[in-house]
């Protein structure tokens, strides 16, 4: 492979006229407030002039850092964390840091491999949505020097750093706007996981139908594994429309399980909202191709994935304690298009 030459801080220093320690400062973002932008501005016109990279190789020799952050979820092609990722990354750059991204398949077995890949890759810190059954690793992690966050999942029993959504509210808020519509018979399809934050979601769904004064019908809750099909939520959906007193609106706990619900009752021709209505979680490109009324809960992504980067970037500086971020969710409401 062939190489491209770069100047060194020193061919840089002597271009601009100024001294190499002052191109150090300058070129690492050190001592902003005690350099004038004229002199910043011209270092870093030369340093682009003479195709100056940074040596990240001798950097962290030098520093035992690498600028770079690992980022593991379940499943890169899932929108949600394609789209977590992406604001990650975004803000990881411009923060400086490369981000190295891995997906763990909801296998614990493979989540720990892919935790020993970044150790390979010698990572300054993690960002880390975990699957079920990873306590033990993620115990084990804590022994280690590495910083890390646990991000959209974490767990009751390993006290950690987390940043991720309050699923209790938000589902609780998904509900209740079925029961402001007169719903009577709300149906769920859910998770059946140990995950914490999605077993949320079916409580704050139970808790809400008992505060409303209606008692939950177990057969009204359908719950599937994590990765779902479409097979799958046509399945549910035909047992809970075919009961003795079918469903007249069902709360989905995923975006996927959302999309593949729109399908289904696009073809079948369902009436929206009147023989059916539907809240979802999280949205996806795809639902705007759907001409019925619907709504859904939207995380904050992008402010979720800036907190994740902030606040590993405090452990990594040594400012900051254990902290638990939960936001709050927005409830979006889509009106059909109206084709004149």
């Amino acid at each position: 492979m062939i190489t491209m030459p770069t100047a060194s801080l020193k061919d840089i220093a002597e271009k601009a006229g100024v001294s190499v320690t002052l191109v150090s400062y300058v070129l690492n973002n050190q001592h902003e407030n005690r350099i004038k932008k004229e002199t910043a501005d011209k270092i870093r016109k030369v340093a682009k002039s003479l195709n100056y990279q940074k040596n990240i190789v001798a950097r962290s020799l030098k520093t035992s850092k690498t600028q770079s952050i690992g980022l593991i979820v379940s499943d890169i092609a899932n929108p949600f964390f394609s789209q977590l990722a992406r604001c990650i990354e975004d803000e990881a750059d411009r923060q400086g840091y490369a981000l190295i991204f891995a997906s763990s398949d909801e296998d614990p077995a493979k989540f720990k491999r892919m935790l020993d890949f970044m150790a390979t890759r010698q990572v300054d810190g993690l960002l880390i949505a975990a699957p079920a059954g990873s306590e033990s690793a993620i115990r084990s992690l804590k022994k280690t020097r590495v910083p890390f966050i646990l991000i959209d999942r974490y767990f009751p029993s390993v006290k950690s750093d987390y940043v991720g959504l309050n699923n209790y509210d938000a589902a609780y808020t998904a509900v209740n706007h079925l029961l402001s519509q007169q719903k009577k018979r709300i149906g769920m399809i859910g998770f059946s996981t140990p995950l914490h934050t999605l077993q949320e979601r079916t409580r704050a769904y139970q808790d809400a139908l008992k505060n409303a004064g209606i008692r939950p019908d177990k057969t009204w809750l359908k719950e599937l594994g994590t990765t779902v099909s479409y097979a799958e939520i046509k399945a549910a959906l035909e047992e809970l429309l075919k009961l003795p007193k079918p469903i007249d609106s069902v709360f989905c706990a995923s975006n996927l399980m959302s999309g593949y619900s729109l399908q289904f009752i696009h073809a079948m021709q369902l009436k929206v909202p009147e023989t059916i209505a539907l809240v979802g979680f999280d949205s996806m490109d795809d639902f705007e191709l759907f001409d019925s009324p619907y709504a859904y809960i939207r995380q904050p992504i992008r402010e979720m994935g800036s907190l994740a980067i902030q606040q590993l970037l405090a452990k990594l500086n040594g400012i900051s304690k254990t902290a638990f971020l939960e936001l709050q969710a927005e409830l979006i409401l889509k009106h059909p298009v109206r084709h004149i």
